[in-house]
């Protein structure tokens, strides 16, 4: 406001900006003495009073120096949100002055760099440098800077306004292990490559970018565990910190194990611990035929394993309706097989061969006869 004190009796007050020809006015003023400024510069104002019987008209002419505002961080405002999920995209805030009755040119173009603060960890960040906008996950500290406008200078680096920071947060994503199975005894071999990659709830992708996962995966089930399901578990994930990973297990189950020659033992009735032949000696030929000392969960209760002969031709098939569970006596060759009921980890199977065998015909001895000769008669 223009104040004019003057003597009683001196005319009204009028007031003017002086403008050259062709020239934008630096501001406006009303009757009251108001002034609007509305550039930086050197305004001229014309002040104006009137004639009256006591004093002639006069006008004076005063120099206004505008010199142009220094925005501060009270002048500005986050328009856009300042929390991002990482998609491979670079990001910005929108920033805007919140200066009142402010004009087109008032200000020049506001623009924002970024420089990291914080890891997705939440490990420090010393000595980032300039983003001007950022990709991955972490926070970063906002800067302004305007270019010079009509009333306010410039801002820039280094004394760019500081507001606030920006968090780009990772990306959830669902690392599933698959379902996998195995036989009782054999060694637990997981499949390495057997998971899925999903997306995190509310999005519709998972990797982006071409981005990988390096997943291993562990159970606890081994070549000893019995028939059951043991928990597949996603131990570890090399992944890029843009990620934070949600890891669900699968199961690993190990099924029944077919029985096999190898899960028994074999007692021959042979001759003596010394050779490996039998022969008829009128008595019954029995294979014994049991479960081997590391064998767990083979045949059920009761009897879980019988023991069956065939008798075989001279080509060495098998004769017919001559399968039995009596220990062969008379001498001839055998076929041996088991039938073995289901148990806790092993399968039933019936007919699992053995083993075939002879008896062979025994040499007769004198122990083997008696001859019974007449005594001395009179030839007749």
């Amino acid at each position: 406001v223009v104040a004019v004190v003057s003597n009683e009796g001196i005319g009204s007050t009028t007031f003017e900006i002086i403008t050259a020809e062709g020239e934008e006015p630096l501001a406006s003023i009303n009757a009251k003495g108001e002034i609007t400024v509305l550039k930086a510069g050197q305004a001229t104002i014309k002040v104006a009073f009137a004639e009256t019987e006591n004093y002639k008209e006069k006008a004076v002419e005063v120099k206004l120096n505008i010199i142009k505002g220094v925005l501060t961080e009270d002048d500005l405002a986050v328009v856009e949100t300042d929390v991002h999920t990482y998609d491979g995209t670079p990001k910005k805030v929108e920033i805007k002055a919140t200066i009142p009755q402010l004009a087109e040119g008032d200000i020049g173009e506001i623009t924002t760099y970024y420089i990291k603060t914080k890891n997705p960890d939440g490990t420090e960040v010393t000595n980032g440098s300039r983003i001007e906008a950022p990709i991955d996950a972490g926070e970063y500290a906002i800067y302004v800077e305007v270019s010079e406008g009509n009333k306010y200078n410039e801002v820039k680096a280094p004394n760019a306004i500081a507001k606030g920071t920006m968090t780009i947060a990772q990306r959830k994503i669902v690392i599933t292990a698959d379902n996998q199975k195995g036989v009782y005894k054999d060694p637990v071999n997981l499949d390495q490559t057997k998971y899925k990659v999903t997306p995190g709830e509310g999005l519709t992708e998972a990797l982006l970018n071409g981005d990988k996962a390096v997943v291993t995966l562990e159970t606890s089930a081994n070549e000893t565990s019995p028939v059951g399901t043991y928990p597949i578990t996603v131990k570890t994930v090399e992944i890029s910190q843009n990620y934070t990973v949600i890891k669900r297990d699968g199961t690993f189950e190990i099924t029944k194990r077919t029985p096999a020659l190898s899960d028994l033992i074999v007692t021959m009735p042979y001759d003596s611990q010394d050779v490996t032949t039998i022969t008829y000696n009128n008595k019954p030929k029995v294979v014994v035929v049991e479960k081997a000392g590391n064998t767990v969960g083979l045949g059920g209760q009761g009897t879980p394993i019988t023991v069956n002969y065939y008798e075989l031709d001279a080509e060495g098939n098998v004769k017919p309706n001559t399968k039995t569970t009596v220990a062969p006596i008379k001498a001839g060759s055998y076929k041996v097989t088991v039938d073995i009921t289901e148990g806790d980890n092993y399968l039933s199977i019936e007919d699992l061969y053995v083993v075939t065998f002879e008896i062979s015909k025994k040499q007769i001895t004198e122990a083997d006869i008696v001859i019974e000769v007449p005594t001395d008669a009179e030839y007749e």
